[in-house]
């Protein structure tokens, strides 16, 4: 993820919508981040959270995750992990895999070509809706 240069001014809001996607684990919606951070700041728009998440992901601080083209979801955990994804209830929970897989040598690379990072995302039914 490419972070930019630009400086922004310190915000409150922006500090807030941070520190409630930092401290879940849920990989919220925009929606979600605004309904809980409206508990501190009543008068905080929709727009306004996603301004602000837009600044976020440009600074590096947080990771958009496209799920369609209604589903955006986000997450402020940086660390390289992947994802599974629940096809029944729609959580979303992280995985963390062994990092030195040789992927070069998976096949279907292209020649001469390496692999600097990926992203899996995993389907299936979590334990709740399995059973």
């Amino acid at each position: 993820m490419a972070t930019t240069t630009r400086k922004y001014n310190y915000s409150r809001q922006r500090e807030v919508i941070y520190r409630l996607l930092a401290g879940t684990t849920a990989h919220p919606t925009a929606e979600w981040l605004h309904l809980q951070a409206r508990r501190e700041l009543p008068q905080l728009s929709l727009g306004t959270v996603y301004r602000n998440l837009q600044i976020l992901a440009e600074q590096g601080r947080v990771r958009e995750l496209q799920f369609g083209a209604d589903q955006t979801r986000y997450d402020a955990m940086m660390e390289p992990h992947h994802h599974f994804i629940c096809t029944g209830c729609g959580s979303m929970t992280d995985v963390f895999l062994q990092r030195d897989l040789p992927l070069d040598r998976l096949g279907g690379i292209p020649d001469g070509a390496a692999v600097e990072s990926m992203h899996l995302e995993l389907f299936g039914k979590c334990s709740a809706c399995f059973g």
